[in-house]
Formats: C-alpha cells, sequence, structure tokens
C-alpha cells in the first residue's frame, strides 16, 4: 500500500530548514526523518515503473545534499517539498538515463542466496550463477576492506544502521549516518549488479 504524503507545512519545512543553519546536532537528522517518506512516497506515486531502489537513492542524495549544504535551497522562492519535488524530477531524469544504460548489462542480486550445503546455488532456484560465478568473484576479491564488511553484512541480512556504520568505523552519532550508510550499501549493490550482469 502507497505512503501517505504527509509532508510538513510550509511553514514547519523553512523552520526546519533554519535549524541547519544553527548549532543543534540532532536538526540534521530531524530534517531527513521529516522529508525522507514524504519524497521517497511522492517518487514512487509519480514513477511507477522506474525501479524502487533507484527512486530511493535520488531522495536520499537529495536530502543528504540539503543536509550538508542548507544554503543551496532559498525559502524564499518556493517551499521545502516543492523544492525537493523539483530537484527529484530534475535528478531522476539524468539518473534514469544512466540507470537505462546500465541495467541493459546488470540482472538483478535478488537470487543470490547465502551459501547452502547444496553448493552455493541460489535458494530459489538452479538457474542463475553461484556464489562461485567468475565475474561476481573477480569482483568480490577487489572490494576494499570497507566494502567487503559492508557486504558481509548484506549477506547475512544485517539491516540495522548501527551495526553497518560501528563496523566501518563511522561516527554513530552523526546525524546523517543513515543516509550515508544506505548511500554506501546502494553503491556496492550496484556494484556487484553490474558485475554479475556481465555483456549482451
Amino acid at each position: 500500500m502507497p505512503q501517505p504524503l504527509n509532508w510538513p507545512s510550509e511553514d514547519e519545512g523553512r523552520r526546519l530548514h533554519a535549524t541547519l543553519c544553527g548549532p543543534d546536532p540532532t536538526a540534521a537528522s530531524i530534517f531527513a526523518n521529516a522529508f525522507y517518506d514524504p519524497l521517497c512516497a511522492y517518487l514512487t506515486r509519480t514513477y511507477r515503473h522506474v525501479p524502487e531502489d533507484l527512486l530511493v537513492s535520488v531522495a536520499s542524495d537529495l536530502i543528504l545534499k540539503l543536509v550538508q549544504h542548507p544554503e543551496q535551497y532559498d525559502p524564499k522562492q518556493l517551499p521545502v517539498c516543492a523544492y525537493l519535488r523539483m530537484a527529484a524530477r530534475r535528478k531522476l531524469t539524468t539518473a534514469r538515463e544512466r540507470e537505462t544504460r546500465r541495467r541493459r548489462r546488470e540482472i538483478s542480486l535478488d537470487f543470490v542466496a547465502a551459501p547452502s550445503d547444496a553448493g552455493n546455488r541460489f535458494s530459489q532456484t538452479d538457474d542463475g550463477p553461484s556464489w562461485a560465478h567468475p565475474a561476481l568473484t573477480a569482483e568480490l576479491a577487489a572490494l576494499s576492506p570497507a566494502e567487503r564488511t559492508t557486504f558481509a553484512l548484506l549477506r547475512d541480512g544485517v539491516r540495522d544502521t548501527g551495526a553497518f556504520a560501528r563496523a566501518l568505523g563511522l561516527d554513530t552519532d552523526r546525524p546523517d549516518i543513515a543516509l550515508v550508510v544506505k548511500r554506501i550499501k546502494d553503491t556496492l549493490k550496484a556494484r556487484l549488479r553490474r558485475a554479475v550482469g556481465g555483456r549482451s
């Protein structure tokens, strides 16, 4: 079921944006929590045929950028929600063009399951590559230590943001930690999809 579009009011948006420029260490987290879900819901409803992971990536990137650089938005011009929707449409146009080219050579990692006694095959089918797939093996061997840590947590089904942050040596108290971890995970997933997809 689609999420409700519970955008903060125009006045509340201005207030939340103003706090980003102040000393409150929780301002970034509060701002992100207020706008992330409505922006994701808006994109999901508006772009029904676009992969959800791309929409989520666009939303998280935009909010992270605004949190880090609040001066890029002028509250006198338009409400925060309108600014985010406009910026998302622009970013998505570029991202979709790039993703279309990329997905021509990709297949989903959804089939990749944890190794089993049956020979590291997928949990649902034996039709796809196993963990021993040459392209995946080569890509995993080339990962940095931080990427290997991220991959191990993803493969184990870990979802806790704090667990990723601690394993990666990130400051768990930083207000934008959820968005930072999300970006790290999305980047690694995209890299592995490209590797497994190979060339047509």
